[in-house]
């Protein structure tokens, strides 16, 4: 069933769902313990969109996950889809999302609101525009200063240098976010200037398609290649994903994985893994099933409950998410090693990994 929100109100037009975790916390999850001391931007991010029955959406499901403590320790104030917004921390509560921590006072955790932007879809973009306005108006914010991206605070943390619009877009080695919104954030932020009315709104207009444009060589696809030990042996091995036939992911529905052998067509991809029963096993740069010290990761008989990936000096990156036993669904993509796919203490089934 889904959750029974506390209200339901409209803002600048867009339904929003409030479920407080501070008074919903049945199952004793972590969470931000302080109202926030100041405000100083709205922080966007982006996630990634998932299939939903049709008595609910998928910002209603990230919310169940958290509450069911299936978000790892990512707290944020918002969830944002095509159809509406689910609030599930007070707009002056400190989050959990920007990796810059709470003990600094002026991190994004403790100065910002979060709002996860589920997909790549341009309705549940502007559903985030319009709530970024609202809010924005609400705590006396304008473009040119408080409207951030979670990329943004990374880069302070890192020490980055640089005005608040160049570390907004600014690369870094962790994780580029939001990685729909980022490739064209000038247009959004002038989108949410004109709902704050601080120029005047263009009027939208048919653009016609550009003339065709030489190809550009585009990046050489690398292509990954694992396999998982569950149910007493190696399984077949897995070339990227899709989410269609039954050889999308690698392992057993069901069957806890405790190996894992990973390797790339080209260039060098760095794998570990944590032990339900104890911790982090170390980092793994081979790939062969029959060397269990220093070719695959895992102690063959001991459940996984976490994995993460990493690539050596490359452009590209790699990307992963498990299942875990007993659930129908994934958990989030996570990014080379800004996050760990899974949750301590649960078992994963189910792997899934691609270069991009």
């Amino acid at each position: 069933m889904p959750l029974i929100p506390d209200k339901e109100e409209k803002i600048n037009g867009l339904k929003v769902y409030e479920f407080n975790l501070l008074r919903h916390n049945d199952n004793n999850i972590d969470l931000p313990r302080v109202p926030r001391k100041k405000t100083v931007a709205i922080t966007i991010h982006n996630t990634e969109y998932i299939k939903v029955a049709s008595n609910t959406t998928p910002a209603e499901q990230y919310v169940r996950a958290t509450y069911n403590g299936n978000m790892g320790d990512c707290r944020v104030n918002y969830y944002v889809d095509k159809e509406c917004a689910w609030r599930c921390l007070p707009d002056d509560w400190v989050n959990w999302s920007c990796a810059d921590g709470c003990s600094n006072p002026n991190s994004g955790n403790n100065t910002s609101i979060a709002i996860e932007v589920i997909g790549d879809s341009k309705e549940a973009e502007s559903n985030a525009i319009k709530l970024a306005a609202a809010l924005m108006e609400k705590y006396g914010l304008d473009t040119s200063s408080g409207l951030r991206t979670h990329s943004y605070w990374m880069n302070v943390r890192d020490g980055a240098r640089g005005t608040i619009q160049e570390l907004n877009t600014m690369k870094n080695k962790y994780k580029n976010c939001p990685i729909y919104i980022l490739p064209h954030w000038e247009q959004f932020v002038k989108r949410v200037a004109a709902a704050l009315g601080e120029g005047e709104i263009e009027e939208q207009k048919v653009v016609e398609p550009a003339p065709a444009q030489p190809v550009v060589p585009q990046k050489e696809k690398i292509d990954v290649f694992y396999q998982v030990y569950a149910n007493g042996k190696w399984n077949n091995e897995i070339k990227n994903y899709n989410e269609t036939t039954p050889m999308g992911y690698a392992g057993l529905d069901g069957w806890q994985i405790t190996g894992l052998a990973a390797r790339l067509s080209k260039e060098k991809l760095l794998y570990r893994v944590h032990l339900k029963f104890g911790g982090w096993l170390n980092w793994i740069d081979a790939c062969n099933p029959s060397d269990w010290r220093k070719g695959c990761a895992g102690l063959r008989t001991q459940p996984i409950d976490g994995i993460q990936f990493a690539l050596a000096d490359s452009s590209h990156e790699v990307r992963y998410r498990v299942s875990l036993i007993g659930s129908s669904e994934y958990l989030p993509w996570v990014t080379g090693t800004s996050d760990y796919a899974g949750i301590f203490g649960r078992e994963i089934d189910k792997l899934q990994v691609e270069v991009i």
